[in-house]
């Protein structure tokens, strides 16, 4: 009787701990627009896309202000390294537009098929005002400037490749996230600078020498100038993104609920 009343206490203290350690996690407002992609600017700002829906929240994850154009179809990706000057890009309408910090339009739409650019699947904005284009079936990567004149073409010599993301990082550098085909970088010309093979098939942030990325569930943080790897438990499943933003962890699952972490909780595996 004892025996079965000690089993009793651990399994109720463990169930406390299991769901204080659950605790760290608090659920978002920015849940209730079911976001498809995640993005982060400079200020802990935190942007949503839901299909032809673009929308800020603040740091602490309350609304701000929302834009959305159901003609221009729906929004494939989003650079927000310069806040005041948002690109979207809409692939299947070939189009890019720029939104300022209110998310209005501070540009018309920019046709990218009447500047014969046909068959772009990826694109980033340069705070040098220079527009980046990536050409999949080409294996093309093109420099225009704000007007989408074409100033550079360098074409890749690795064909068939999925871009998952193309975006700019402080050292003037492109990088190209490819999937399951690593990571490419490039110089500040689109020449290839190096090739990282970190296989993923979701996002991944880069914050100084650290590459964060989503890998069956947990995250992983590679170190590239020391040449280490950390893996951190996150204790949810079906997890379709993970956002590192001042400090904290915002996780997206793939039902479209956004929660937040402190970033030091998290447990090294």
């Amino acid at each position: 009787m004892r025996h079965a009343k000690l089993i009793l206490t651990f399994v109720l203290l463990s169930a406390a701990g299991l769901a204080f350690a659950q605790a760290d996690f608090s659920r978002l407002e920015l849940s209730e627009v079911k976001p498809e992609a995640l993005y982060a600017d400079l200020y802990g700002n935190i942007y949503a896309i839901q299909d032809f829906q673009f929308t800020k929240f603040g740091a602490d994850g309350r609304f701000i202000c929302s834009y959305g154009d159901f003609k221009l179809g729906h929004i494939t990706s989003a650079d927000v390294t310069n806040p005041q000057k948002i690109m979207l890009f809409y692939k299947e309408s070939g189009t890019i537009l720029f939104l300022d910090e209110h998310l209005a339009p501070i540009t018309a739409p920019a046709d990218l098929f009447k500047a014969n650019f046909l068959r772009i699947s990826a694109a980033a904005y340069s705070t040098s005002n220079i527009i980046w284009l990536y050409d999949e079936s080409n294996s093309d990567l093109i420099r225009t400037d704000f007007q989408l004149n074409q100033i550079d073409i360098v074409h890749q010599q690795t064909r068939n490749i999925n871009p998952l993301q193309l975006f700019e990082i402080q050292e003037k550098t492109v990088v190209l996230n490819a999937g399951l085909d690593g990571l490419f970088f490039f110089d500040s010309f689109g020449t290839l600078i190096k090739n990282l093979p970190i296989a993923t098939e979701n996002p991944v942030q880069i914050i100084n020498d650290k590459i964060f990325y989503l890998k069956d569930n947990t995250l992983h943080e590679y170190n590239s100038k020391m040449l280490d790897e950390k893996v951190y438990g996150i204790g949810k499943d079906n997890i379709r993104q993970l956002l590192i933003t001042q400090g904290n962890i915002i996780i997206l699952t793939q039902n479209g609920e956004c929660f937040s972490a402190a970033l030091h909780s998290l447990q090294n595996k």
